[in-house]
């Protein structure tokens, strides 16, 4: 489901935005869009919208002079030699080679050639951090060096490493007064929106405004509430919407798994348990979301193997996680927010009244802060969490003091559950 937000457009407020606004970016000889926004916040969407805008058949509808075709690709992690480039070049024609009747047919030197003539439109998402390898290899003018003359990124990030190369979109938080319209639209494109009289639906759009409090609104959040409004009708779900984020989430997670119509999926607490691990395993490197290694994760399994076992059920049937091509088994989470709220629930679990543990984290966390990308999403997270569930786990309440000073607010302690 896609519905139009409002976005910056190189500093130009759009409320909607259409293929018109993008048009003269995709008729220059070379071009990078940069998406960037916060977690949730419809960035993903935009590029997917922006792929299909680029191959409409209809040219008044269509981005450049002809149609192009999309290759959605995932980040090398090493991008600063001939070898980083020969490796997203592969992914490319792996990409591209699953549109084909006969995929054999596509050479790489013929990828590169529809590349330098714009018939390809690279899209990278999720890219954990914009680096000085990913700016030389794409950016700082996608010189000749480089065949890709058509690249969309998406990004947390507010980097601005790419400089006048680029075209930065970003994506911007819901405000209140458009809140009920977003949930509107979005129930109506899912044929949900007769199951609410007027008056709960304006109640749901109040409740979700202070649910979030000084959280901004995401288009994600959004759609998750809007999502177990309508699980709470059709399962005739016996307790209310949680008022507090992380058990939204965590609510969100057991919609979905109730949603599948299979015998040999998980009970509900299995399933929270698999997922709070494998979110935590994709983020403690950096605290910022990204891919992690299935033997990683069976680590935190190894004397129950029959929960490892669910994990491809997570991929397979859930929107939760996706498999990622790599040399050995490797996933990631579709959604950064979803696993920065699982992930933080499994940091307090881990660490719990630890106070010589949570020093430890703590100033990992500000060795990371405002110098290898900016990771305050996760640490806004991580105090959500703590205020929330920080006294049943025993946090010490000098990490809600800590989180407050790195991200800018002075909580004094942790809200009572």
């Amino acid at each position: 489901v896609h519905l139009p937000l409002p976005m910056l457009l190189e500093q130009t407020r759009i409320s909607r935005l259409s293929p018109e606004d993008f048009r003269p970016i995709f008729r220059r000889e070379r071009f990078i869009v940069f998406i960037r926004g916060e977690s949730g916040s419809g960035k993903t969407s935009l590029a997917i919208q922006l792929a299909n805008w680029a191959l409409e058949v209809n040219a008044g509808q269509r981005l450049g002079h002809h149609r192009m075709l999309p290759a959605f690709i995932e980040a090398p992690p090493n991008l600063n030699s001939e070898a980083g480039l020969h490796s997203v070049l592969a992914a490319i024609q792996k990409q591209v080679q699953k549109l084909l009747v006969n995929p054999r047919d596509l050479s790489l030197e013929l990828v590169q050639d529809l590349l330098r003539r714009q018939r390809i439109l690279v899209i990278i998402d999720h890219v954990s951090h914009v680096s000085d390898d990913l700016a030389g290899l794409f950016g700082r003018g996608l010189d000749d060096r480089s065949p890709i003359k058509a690249l969309v990124l998406t990004a947390q990030g507010a980097e601005e490493i790419f400089g006048a190369a680029a075209a930065t979109v970003l994506a911007l938080p819901m405000e209140a007064d458009s809140l009920a319209e977003f949930l509107s639209g979005y129930l109506k494109q899912k044929g949900k929106r007769e199951l609410f009289s007027d008056r709960e639906f304006l109640e749901a759009a109040v409740r979700l405004s202070e649910l979030a409090g000084d959280r901004n609104i995401t288009v994600l959040l959004a759609r998750i509430y809007a999502d177990l409004m309508v699980a709470s009708k059709e399962f005739l779900r016996t307790h209310p919407i949680p008022g507090n984020l992380p058990d939204l989430f965590l609510s969100y997670l057991e919609a979905l798994n109730q949603n599948v119509a299979t015998g040999s999926k998980p009970d509900s607490g299995t399933l929270a348990r698999l997922a709070k691990a494998a979110a935590w395993e994709c983020l403690k490197l950096g605290f910022r979301p990204g891919p992690a290694k299935v033997r990683d994760l069976a680590a935190a399994f190894s004397s129950e193997p029959d929960v490892l076992q669910k994990l491809p059920y997570c991929w397979e049937k859930l929107p939760l996680l996706q498999s990622v091509q790599s040399t050995e088994p490797v996933y990631r989470f579709t959604s950064d927010s979803l696993a920065e709220y699982l992930g933080a629930l499994r940091l307090i679990e881990l660490l719990g009244d630890n106070e010589k543990a949570w020093r430890h984290c703590l100033t990992n966390i500000a060795g990371r802060h405002g110098s290898a990308g900016d990771i305050c999403s996760f640490l806004l997270t991580l105090r959500d969490c703590c205020r929330v569930k920080g006294q049943e786990s025993g946090v010490p309440e000098f990490v809600g003091r800590e989180l407050g000073r790195l991200v800018g607010t002075d909580p004094t302690g942790f809200e009572p559950t």
